[in-house]
């Protein structure tokens, strides 16, 4: 058996294991050199420790029997350990300064178990002898007890104007606490538990269209659960200009939802909510096994929309045509749009050659045409050529007919060159 032990001696060095030694059975020589050498033989019970003048020793010496302890090439002020390694549970002695001193050794049946002395040499009355220092551990009792549930607080102590490991100033620890337990939290720092938010998508997206447009969306959530609850209830309701919310699906899981063709009307919002309910998240356990419920997820809800909005369009185009349109039909087959305009909206007219017709039509709750740029000629001014006109004009599909301002430019002759047109409504 090993002590696996490495020691530092005074001069800072690493020492060597300890030295071991036996109990002499009186058939052996004293070493070398010893004044006994060519006298006799050690005789039988006899540990002889060599200290070789040293200040600091270490030996060890595996015995169930007594045996007494002698020294050679010793000094005053000197010291050594002796580890003292038993297999049996009975007794034995230790015998010191011939038989003036006896210590008495424990041991236990496990063959594990070892005493450490810790003896100084002192002069007394012109002899030096050994004395056993106050420090002496009987360490098979010490490793037993640490390894005892035993050892239990036997007080509150409370932290006051310090933090260590996982005790933050202020904590109590409690009477009656273990402490193996005690030690595990001061050799580590509790770290703090991270939870994460559910997120959910809604497909499609909200969108302008305009008015007379018929939708068909199909429409899909999703549910992100992170550090939630499960879902225990999906609710989706469609609310349409203003009136009472209506329940498309109401489930315990995520359902798709097929729209039929449903018409959105002018400055209509067709708005579908999307509600997941959902449970509350789990607790999570720290880094140190205490759960942690800072910022848990509670059960909650999670809502999304999808809107549709009916909006007009502007149209703009030019042709070949030399007479003012007069029809909503002759409004809508222009070539550019501009859905849902407003005062201050832009946009460009590309003018081929050979035009002979230019026409700029918005709804009539808007302002007047504010400007049009002829870009080739210097960025000039020519709103003033255009003639202002009143037409109705339909929606997708033939929705109602709004009031629409239709701005015309009938050039006395066609464009020999192409132009480009910048418009500000």
């Amino acid at each position: 058996m090993s002590t696996g032990r490495i020691i530092q001696n005074n001069t800072g060095q690493k020492a060597e294991a300890p030295i071991q030694v036996y109990v002499s059975d009186g058939t052996h020589k004293y070493p070398y050199g010893h004044p006994d050498y060519f006298s006799s033989l050690k005789p039988d019970g006899m540990v002889l420790l060599d200290l070789k003048k040293n200040e600091y020793s270490e030996f060890r010496v595996d015995t169930d029997r007594d045996f007494t302890i002698s020294l050679y090439q010793h000094m005053v002020g000197s010291r050594y350990k002796l580890f003292v390694y038993r297999s049996q549970d009975t007794p034995i002695n230790i015998h010191f300064n011939g038989e003036a001193q006896v210590f008495t050794v424990k041991g236990t049946p496990d063959g594990q178990s070892f005493i450490v002395l810790n003896i100084e040499v002192a002069e007394l009355a012109g002899k030096l002898i050994n004395r056993i220092g106050a420090t002496s551990e009987k360490l098979e009792e010490l490793v037993s007890s640490l390894n005892s549930s035993a050892i239990k607080l036997s007080e509150d102590v409370t932290f006051n104007g310090v933090s260590q490991g996982s005790y933050n100033d202020g904590d109590t620890i409690q009477k009656d606490t273990i402490l193996t337990e005690i030690l595990k939290k001061f050799a580590q720092k509790t770290l703090p538990v991270t939870y994460s938010a559910p997120s959910m998508g809604l497909t499609p997206s909200s969108q302008s269209v305009e008015a007379g447009t018929n939708v068909a969306p199909n429409i899909a959530a999703t549910f992100t659960q992170r550090d939630a609850g499960a879902i225990n209830r999906y609710l989706l309701q469609l609310s349409t200009a203003g009136a009472a919310n209506v329940n498309l699906v109401d489930a315990a899981i995520l359902q798709a939802y097929a729209q039929a063709n449903i018409q959105v009307q002018d400055g209509q919002h067709l708005s579908y909510t999307a509600t997941i309910f959902y449970d509350e998240g789990i607790t999570k356990v720290n880094n140190v096994g205490q759960e942690d419920p800072t910022g848990k997820i509670l059960a909650g809800s999670l809502v999304k929309n999808l809107i549709y909005t009916g909006v007009r369009q502007a149209f703009y185009g030019m042709d070949t045509t030399n007479a003012n349109p007069t029809t909503s039909a002759q409004i809508r087959a222009l070539s550019g749009k501009k859905l849902n305009p407003a005062n201050g909206t832009t946009f460009a007219l590309n003018i081929p050659a050979g035009t002979k017709r230019v026409i700029i039509a918005y709804p009539d709750t808007l302002r007047d045409l504010s400007s049009v740029k002829y870009v080739e000629l210097g960025n000039a001014e020519v709103a003033d050529t255009f003639t202002k006109l009143a037409i109705n004009v339909e929606g997708a599909n033939g929705y109602q007919a709004i009031g629409y301002k239709v701005y015309v430019y009938i050039p006395d002759v066609a464009f020999n060159a192409s132009a480009t047109y910048n418009v500000t409504i």
